[in-house]
């Protein structure tokens, strides 16, 4: 069960932005909003945002173009809800 995205359309469905006084604040606040943040009937990427948010390498502004590659060498397999 559970409605399908047609192909036709953008499959992003939602946005969210946070800001805060510094990086560390607005991580946490992208945190705490994705956390609360709740999508029913389809697969979402909430889980692999959250966990990318809490991972070091990222909240430090040390990723590089290979980032996403490498986290997901580590990562847990269930990233996607």
């Amino acid at each position: 069960g559970g409605y399908s995205i047609p192909p036709h359309y953008d499959s992003m469905i939602s946005k969210v932005i946070t800001y805060g006084r510094n990086r560390e604040l607005a991580l946490d606040r992208m945190d705490r909003a994705l956390k609360e943040y709740l999508i029913r009937g389809i697969a979402t990427n909430i889980a692999f945002s959250r966990a990318i948010i809490k991972d070091p390498t990222f909240r430090t502004g040390k990723a590089t173009t290979k980032y996403i590659e490498e986290f997901l060498k580590r990562a847990p397999k269930n990233l996607y809800t």
